[in-house]
């Protein structure tokens, strides 16, 4: 594929013709900041209609959310839930049990509000609905994006934010599949109203760790944005080891169909709900238990992982999950791809060439990449351990314990104190 255009005084990035496949945060976040240096862009987003809340709760850095804000991706009033701990707990003989209390600082947001702060800000004349993309072709004047409807158009440069099930992934690394990590996730989200005390979850992320797998759960802003306490909600995660054999029944809705990643919000059999609230009483903390009770409608999220060889070939380029998928242990999904969106903007304002532009960025998010997915396997081995005897540990057990687990990581734990 050609190189494309030079401009050493300012980059490469003024009056580049750039294809961004996939409109949901990742492709938003990569319009925004290419079109601001001065490429011309067009996104390509296969719903037809606006996108629905895909991920519930989402957990980001401050860091990133005021780097966000200073470069007017964010509003500076965007909705978030401050968090400053984390605690671990679990159900030993029928009672609830403090395991150990971390500094875990991180900003909680949703999707539908990092969404909403990105999505207002990409002009509607260049986000082109119910545009699926069919292949990707390379030319002798670029990369040619062929789509489902019939039409063609040619880029220098084709950015591909479609998820986890990529066609530019499956385009470029064929042979790059998920891999099914052993366990599923069952989710939920719940008005902060309907809970009869909100207190365990005021500033706190719940880790409460069981023989089945560890769950997650933490408050959220409410559905228009609201913070203020008793208006918002709670968004939990109760990842449930699954053998691969058993992942298939897993992912088969109240219908009968059998889905290839997750299942919707509504569509779980009545009776699997049934089964998933009897093993919460079971084995999760009381305040826990409740919550699970009062959701209405729990859905299902099978976990993968997957790290491509490169982030590129030629002049097409993975972002987001389109390039990697860690688990969500690394809390790491939205704001890899936002950093990597910042990066690949700052990468072709400064580099000579188009060349040593996409090189570098694939280098440097290629990295990070492998980092993060291998962080999130170690996590999610350590936190779903079956052989683990959580009911034996102490703080200071769990204290040797969780550095066993992270090792010298940056990641969100700032502190061991209070």
């Amino acid at each position: 594929m050609p190189e494309g255009p030079v401009n050493s005084d300012r980059g490469v990035s003024k009056g580049l013709r750039v294809g961004v496949v996939g409109g949901s945060i990742a492709g938003c976040a990569a319009a925004i900041e290419l079109q601001r240096a001065g490429c011309e862009v067009t996104i390509f987003e296969r719903s037809a209609g606006s996108l629905k809340d895909r991920g519930a709760g989402i957990g980001i850095p401050f860091a990133l959310v005021e780097l966000l804000q200073a470069r007017d991706l964010f509003d500076v009033d965007m909705a978030i839930v401050p968090i400053k701990l984390r605690d671990f707990v679990t159900r030993v003989r029928g009672k609830d049990r403090l395991l150990l209390k971390q500094g875990f600082v991180i900003a909680a947001t949703s999707w539908d509000e990092l969404y909403r702060n990105l999505r207002q800000r990409v002009p509607d004349e260049i986000y082109r609905q119910g545009c699926e993309v069919k292949a990707l072709r390379g030319t002798a004047d670029g990369v040619v994006v062929e789509l489902a409807a019939g039409q063609d158009a040619t880029f220098d440069l084709v950015v591909c934010a479609d998820g986890y099930t990529s066609t530019g992934r499956r385009r470029l690394f064929p042979d790059q599949g998920l891999r099914y990590a052993g366990y599923i996730m069952w989710r939920g989200l719940l008005d902060e109203a309907q809970l009869s005390d909100n207190t365990p979850y005021e500033g706190i992320n719940i880790f409460a760790v069981s023989p089945l797998g560890h769950l997650i759960a933490y408050l959220v802003p409410g559905k228009k944005g609201e913070t203020q306490p008793g208006k918002r909600r709670l968004n939990w995660g109760w990842y449930v080891n699954t053998a691969h054999a058993d992942l298939a029944a897993s992912l088969t809705d109240r219908n009968g169909k059998t889905h290839a990643t997750s299942l919707p919000a509504g569509s779980v059999a009545e009776k699997r709900v049934d089964r998933l609230r009897e093993m919460a009483r079971e084995f999760m903390p009381r305040f826990v238990s409740e919550a699970i009770d009062l959701t209405e409608q729990p859905f299902i999220q099978a976990i993968f992982d997957l790290h491509t060889p490169n982030y590129r070939k030629g002049n097409v380029l993975l972002l987001g999950d389109a390039s990697s998928v860690a688990r969500p242990h690394a809390a790491a999904g939205a704001t890899k791809a936002l950093y990597s969106a910042v990066a690949l903007a700052q990468s072709l304002k400064t580099q000579p060439s188009l060349e040593s532009a996409l090189t570098l960025w694939n280098e440097e998010q290629s990295r990070e990449g492998r980092r993060l997915v291998s962080l999130s396997q170690r996590l999610g081995k350590a936190l779903q351990d079956p052989k683990q005897d959580w009911p034996s540990m102490d703080e200071q057990a769990m204290r040797l314990w969780w550095k066993g687990v992270i090792g010298d990581e940056e990641w969100y734990v700032m502190t061991d104190d209070e």
